[in-house]
């Protein structure tokens, strides 16, 4: 008896755990295939460590963003950041607003969800 609520206990957290991941990989590919891709800027980094030894960092341009783009905001808030194409195709931050964008952003324009001041 004792053996039958092992293995029902055991199948039951193999069944929760495929579960949790299968949740998690809708999630992602949902994104992936839904979503619109943009191109950022970056500058490789080639640092060496001692621990990881070499290996590459990527530095994007858009990490950081002027005050003037979002003037009413606070530390800590989450964000939208509104990303605008420019003349080579590379997407740059153009504002930054407290509430979602809705469908009214103008031609070339995409929004990127939930940036979180750090």
């Amino acid at each position: 008896m004792k053996k039958t609520w092992i293995f029902i206990a055991f199948t039951a957290l193999a069944i929760l755990q495929i579960g949790v991941c299968g949740v998690r990989i809708v999630k992602w590919e949902n994104i992936r295939r839904t979503g619109t891709k943009i191109r950022l800027r970056t500058t490789p980094v080639d640092p060496y460590d001692a621990f990881r030894g070499r290996y590459i960092a990527l530095d994007f341009e858009e990490e950081t963003v002027p005050l003037e783009l979002g003037p009413d905001l606070e530390w800590g808030d989450e964000v939208y950041a509104v990303f605008r194409e420019d003349e080579d195709g590379f997407s740059r931050i153009d504002r930054l607003v407290k509430d979602p964008p809705g469908k009214e952003l103008p031609p070339g324009h995409r929004a990127l969800s939930q940036c979180h001041g750090q």
